[in-house]
């Protein structure tokens, strides 16, 4: 396809090169809107250049165009560029733009069809960096009682004194004190929905933490997390992926094709929820 992208200057000609690259690579919008999940009146948006119709603000738009381009087989990261580009956000300075512009500098990319030069080292230049940063942000942000967070405790359990353990003439003693315990296990977190519209599902978690566990059932789904006030996560999940956030006042998760999605908060199943894409926050009730 002979199109200089230098000559895209607005949305409508962003659209158009998009809808012309989909067209030549003989892939119907159904066909996107199978693999994506992205409704296709947003694909139309996408091609017609008028992004404001897409909800979220400026972060869904670019996970939209990721997901748009890798489908039809463009280089997603030029995309995103040529789109901030003809929106005049070129100078955000943001996750998205900063991968952008280290995949630029090590990669340069002649067209939208071309493949980088380079692209092991740019590889693996990225991967670096991306662990670097996880390790920063695990420091910075992990939440107390970190050391339990493979299973979130439903009690406060007592260490064991081993100069304490009952003798045989405590036999009911040692008992009673095991069915204290008992009970204590049968506690149960509560989490209580205060809402749940069109637009979001809020639930509160009564418990010193907050802790979700997404689990894709079937296809794909497209998500956006934050931890309390903080970027967290952003991309696609398949089928059979796992994730788990914790926090310690409240996650907020855009969920692109909920009712793939099973949900587990503070380890009790709320399973698949219905309905379209909105925001679903968890927070702790204070």
């Amino acid at each position: 396809m002979s199109y200089d992208i230098n000559n895209i200057k607005t949305p409508t000609e962003l659209g158009t090169y998009l809808k012309s690259a989909r067209e030549q690579a003989n892939i119907s919008m159904e066909q996107i809107q199978k693999e994506t999940k992205i409704r296709t009146k947003y694909l139309t948006a996408i091609e017609n250049g008028d992004f404001s119709v897409i909800p979220g603000g400026d972060v869904y738009v670019k996970g939209f165009l990721k997901n748009y381009a890798d489908t039809i087989g463009l280089d997603s990261s030029v995309v995103i560029e040529l789109y901030k580009k003809v929106t005049g956000k070129e100078n955000e300075n943001d996750e998205t733009d900063s991968t952008a512009s280290l995949a630029q500098d090590s990669a340069k990319v002649d067209d939208l069809s071309g493949k980088p030069k380079h692209k092991i080292v740019s590889i693996a230049v990225l991967l670096v960096i991306f662990l670097i940063l996880a390790v920063t942000f695990i420091k910075a942000f992990k939440p107390k009682h970190s050391q339990h967070e493979t299973k979130p405790p439903m009690f406060q359990s007592l260490p064991e004194d081993e100069t304490n353990k009952p003798d045989v003439e405590d036999t009911t003693h040692s008992i009673e004190d095991l069915n204290d315990v008992e009970d204590t296990k049968d506690a149960e977190v509560i989490v209580e929905v205060t809402e749940d519209s069109k637009q979001q599902t809020v639930y509160v978690v009564d418990a010193d933490f907050v802790e979700v566990t997404m689990n894709v059932t079937e296809g794909r789904c497209w998500i956006s997390v934050m931890k309390d006030g903080i970027a967290d996560f952003e991309g696609t999940l398949n089928m059979g992926e796992t994730k788990t956030w914790r926090a310690e006042k409240d996650i907020s998760i855009r969920i692109g094709n909920p009712p793939v999605i099973n949900l587990v908060i503070n380890g009790k199943d709320f399973g698949r929820p219905t309905g379209e894409t909105r925001n679903f926050i968890f927070k702790r009730r204070t």
